[in-house]
């Protein structure tokens, strides 16, 4: 099972590797990555694969026009390249498609996306600096972030933030 420490290391090393500046902008991670997104029309999930050590990550044709969708579809991605990384050699002209997981490593993917999308110190800061007399203001929170204010939710009541 991977624990939250796990994740935070992961995230930190996305980070790192990938110089991300928030709010997210998942293509422009994409691009920092060297990669490329291609819809296929030919598969039915999400897929990831290196092609000549460069990330090519392939949608179908419904969640690529599905654009609130793809953001999520391409951070899960990430989430499992990132665990999966010492086995690249698994996605060399092979995808990796995510309908293949277990639930826990989706789950771990999950929660991937929420400490990329949130890291814990900025998270805190923002939900700190948006406080007015016992109350957060988790609209503003959630736009610094570009997320929902559910997803915001998530990730402050697994911090401890809200009840």
């Amino acid at each position: 099972m991977i624990t939250l420490k796990q994740i935070n290391i992961y995230v930190d090393v996305f980070k790192a590797n990938y110089k991300l500046t928030y709010p997210l902008n998942v293509m422009d991670i994409l691009q920092n990555m060297n990669g490329l997104l291609v819809v296929n029309i030919n598969i039915r999930h999400p897929a990831i694969l290196l092609n000549d050590n460069k990330i090519e990550i392939q949608m179908p044709s419904y969640v690529f026009n599905a654009k609130a969708r793809l953001k999520d579809e391409i951070l899960l991605l990430f989430a499992h390249f990132m665990m999966h990384m010492k086995d690249a050699k698994i996605y060399n002209n092979n995808p990796f498609y995510r309908k293949n997981l277990w639930q826990q490593e989706q789950e771990a993917a999950r929660l991937f996306v929420l400490v990329l999308l949130m890291p814990e110190y900025e998270f805190r800061d923002a939900i700190y600096k948006h406080e007015f007399n016992g109350e957060t203001d988790m609209v503003k929170v959630a736009s610094m972030f570009g997320v929902g204010v559910d997803i915001a939710m998530q990730r402050a009541l697994m911090l401890g933030l809200v009840k």
